[in-house]
């Protein structure tokens, strides 16, 4: 994000699991402790980033799995999960060939949608006003950002053919 790598949560070898955030600075070559991932401990988790902010979603957080979504901002004092996709609604979630996105929020105007793999690389984007055609993208979990007015929204989707 910004230049620097970020890693964080996950599990050690005897089966104890993290929610320390590391920011590596490639200009020094070290590594510092940017955060506690507010999400509590978890592995498995799912990142992405497109370059300003990142997301971790998903998780084991040793008793079972989280259905959550956290954003991370370098310009912010950390991680929270108020950056919810509670103004959309994707459907149906989990998708085979199209899915549908309620914006009322957004008045039902013409707005841009980007999706993310997990890996943070945009796979499809484009504008639209009612259905997006996934049928091409593999089994999978991706993010997909909507954006319209100077402000978007983050939402899981799961592709299931």
């Amino acid at each position: 994000i910004e230049g620097y790598g970020y890693v964080g949560t996950g599990s050690s070898f005897s089966g104890s699991n993290y929610q320390d955030v590391y920011k590596y600075n490639p200009y020094t070559n070290s590594w510092s402790l940017a955060v506690d991932f507010p999400g509590g401990s978890r592995n498995s988790s799912v990142y992405a980033s497109d370059g300003i902010n990142g997301w971790v979603s998903l998780g084991n957080n040793g008793v079972g799995w989280e259905n959550d979504l956290w954003l991370f901002s370098s310009n912010s004092t950390g991680i929270s999960n108020n950056y919810s996709a509670e103004e959309i609604s994707v459907f149906p979630n989990p998708a085979s060939d199209f899915i549908k996105l309620d914006v009322s929020e957004l008045n039902n105007e013409l707005f841009q949608y980007q999706i993310f793999s997990v890996y943070g690389l945009e796979i499809m984007n484009g504008y639209m006003e009612n259905q997006i055609n996934i049928s091409q993208l593999p089994v999978g979990i991706y993010l997909i950002k909507v954006i319209t007015n100077n402000q978007y929204f983050i939402q899981k989707i799961i592709i299931s053919h």
